[in-house]
């Protein structure tokens, strides 16, 4: 080495990059052999995740009909509240439809200074920004609690 190099000496090593030369060994039928064996472990690696791709898809099924069971017993208690939930909800969205309108006119009526002005494009947010995004938040509230949910179908098979 170099005396350049002596600081990095307990790093750098030399390394002998010629090409090897094939034994009486080696064979290309050895070789085919091992890239079988590593397809092999490719497919067992494969299908270890496609296990663990349906234990996570049957978790959130599972997840799913565990909410939509207690959402159905909610109902159940509170059935008024659905009904005025329903009832609400028609009122909301027509709200909703007109704040929709009004930011669309705005937009349209102050696109330019909408994309010139700072300040304009803050004001324009907000103005609109949180009173659509709870509006939208109650929406969604509403629309899930006044949603029927099918009653999930008897184990028994009979109901004589």
């Amino acid at each position: 080495m170099s005396d350049s190099w002596k600081p990095f000496g307990p790093y750098i090593s030399s390394m002998d990059v010629s090409p090897a030369t094939p034994t009486a060994a080696q064979s290309p039928v050895q070789g085919w052999e091992v890239v079988a064996a590593m397809l092999k472990e490719l497919l067992r690696i494969e299908y270890e995740q496609l296990q663990l791709l349906r234990e996570m898809v049957q978790s959130q099924r599972e997840a799913r009909q565990r909410q939509a069971m207690e959402l159905l017993q909610w109902q159940k208690e509170h059935p008024e509240v659905v009904e005025k939930c329903r009832q609400a909800l028609g009122s909301l969205v027509r709200v909703h439809s007109t704040l929709l309108e009004d930011l669309a006119e705005h937009v349209i009526e102050n696109e330019e200074m909408l994309l010139e002005s700072d300040f304009s494009l803050s004001e324009f947010v907000d103005r609109f920004g949180p009173r659509l995004h709870h509006l939208s938040a109650a929406l969604s509230v509403l629309k899930q609690v006044s949603t029927p949910i099918p009653e999930p179908p008897s184990e028994s098979g009979t109901d004589e």
